[in-house]
């Protein structure tokens, strides 16, 4: 195969330049003449893109919020298909003879980048089979990940033992930091996990505790955004502005703890859905503290569907009691909330032996804290406490705090030799400023 000579627009040959040092001095640009070993695959590319206007939310049309697009980029491609350990240094490249070795491939990359840069756009790698030598930082190009594109071929690769730099990543698992300050990084296609890139773009991704400023139609566990566009996540989401995210939660609970918002608002959210469902059965005694929303002071919630359920259940021992606590809304000061549905339950059982206390209680929204506009609220709050021997006593207390206003019932019942001795109802409300 011939050795490759790139030209560039001048019609000159492009050439490997670099200055080197010796002894602590640096000596000037060597130039040398070093035509490559194989011949690139030239291929054309469509790279994502996307516009944010984050006024969209504030409008007559939110979904306007990002506009993907293509640009065109063209790439000198190179394949790697690579085997286990790392220690096979075989192949040229090419489609037809992959290198073997990632090694391999990185040598080579790093070796020519100057000359490759200067002949295309960007440089992909395509690469396929067992990467799980490679670790520590995986980076070809000596200065960041610019204008490097890193692909999986044939299916996803996964290259999560490892940190990874490059500008574009399609079908990877991906794990760790990847950046720099300034740097971009684009995923397409790729489970990202325990990832942050403070200047970036991600696409149909899978997200795990993952932070991109700009993430479109993705799914996974957790993900911080600047923007977030549509979406389906299990445990949390994190934006600036969002537009119609779905965070659906369903936990089960050995042991008492509280569970922190599922969708957290820093500016404006429009068409978000919010549903939560967490169960906490338990020996004893122990309880649940779940909050659905926070959003920041000022933060606008437009036709944002929340749905919040709490079901607590403890017994065993000689004392049992049990607290399920809902908060729909925290912070949210001055926050505008206009249309959509809210919706709270709150389901707290106790069973003792002489003693049995079960609460249940919702925090719904608040005006003195929020502008709230054509909004329903629907509050479910039940406290049931019961106790297995004769004697003893039982006691159960709901509460809702909704648009200012607190409600209660309490309700106690003492026996003795199964006989109910005394009882009584308590009930009120009053405005809370």
């Amino acid at each position: 195969m011939d050795r490759v000579l790139f030209l560039n627009s001048s019609g000159a040959i492009v050439t490997e330049q670099y200055p080197y040092s010796t002894s602590g001095s640096t000596v000037p640009t060597r130039i040398t003449e070093d035509p490559l070993p194989v011949v690139p695959y030239f291929e054309q590319l469509a790279l994502p893109t996307a516009s944010v206007d984050t006024s969209a939310l504030y409008g007559p049309h939110p979904d306007r919020l990002v506009t993907m697009g293509t640009a065109n980029g063209a790439a000198l491609t190179f394949f790697c298909d690579s085997v286990a350990g790392g220690s096979d240094w075989s192949g040229t490249g090419s489609f037809d003879d992959p290198w073997r070795s990632l090694d391999k491939a990185s040598t080579f990359l790093s070796c020519y980048a100057d000359t490759l840069r200067a002949a295309a756009p960007y440089v992909q790698l395509k690469v396929r089979g067992d990467t799980s030598y490679v670790s520590g930082v995986w980076q070809p190009f000596r200065y960041g990940g610019s204008r490097l594109i890193l692909t999986g071929w044939d299916g996803r690769c996964d290259f999560s033992g490892a940190r990874v730099v490059a500008e574009y990543f399609f079908d990877l698992r991906l794990s760790g930091a990847y950046v720099t300050a300034g740097d971009k990084r684009f995923f397409s296609g790729c489970t990202v996990l325990d990832g942050y890139a403070p200047d970036g773009l991600a696409v149909d991704c899978e997200l795990s505790r993952t932070r991109v400023p700009c993430v479109v139609d993705c799914s996974g566990v957790s993900v911080g955004a600047s923007v977030l566009y549509g979406g389906d996540f299990t445990t949390e989401a994190g934006a600036d502005y969002a537009y119609a995210p779905r965070v659906e939660t369903v936990m089960s609970l050995g042991r008492g703890v509280s569970v922190w918002q599922q969708l957290s608002i820093a500016s404006a959210a429009v068409g978000a859905v919010v549903s939560t469902r967490v169960t906490f059965v338990s020996s004893g005694a122990g309880g649940v503290d779940v909050r659905g929303v926070f959003c920041s002071r000022g933060a606008l919630l437009a036709n944002c569907s929340v749905n919040v359920s709490v079901a607590a259940q403890v017994s065993g021992g000689n004392a049992s009691w049990t607290t399920a606590d809902v908060r729909l809304l925290v912070g949210g000061g001055n926050a505008i909330i206009s249309g959509g549905e809210w919706k709270a339950t709150a389901l707290a059982s106790a069973v003792g032996g002489s003693s049995a206390g079960a609460y249940a209680r919702i925090d719904g929204l608040n005006p003195t804290a929020a502008v709230i506009r054509d909004v329903p609220v629907n509050l479910v709050a039940s406290a049931g406490a019961k106790i297995a021997g004769a004697s003893g006593r039982e006691e159960e207390y709901e509460q809702f705090y909704n648009f200012g206003t607190s409600s209660w019932v309490d309700r106690v019942r003492s026996f003795a030799d199964g006989v109910m001795t005394t009882g009584y109802v308590s009930s009120g409300s009053r405005v809370v400023s």
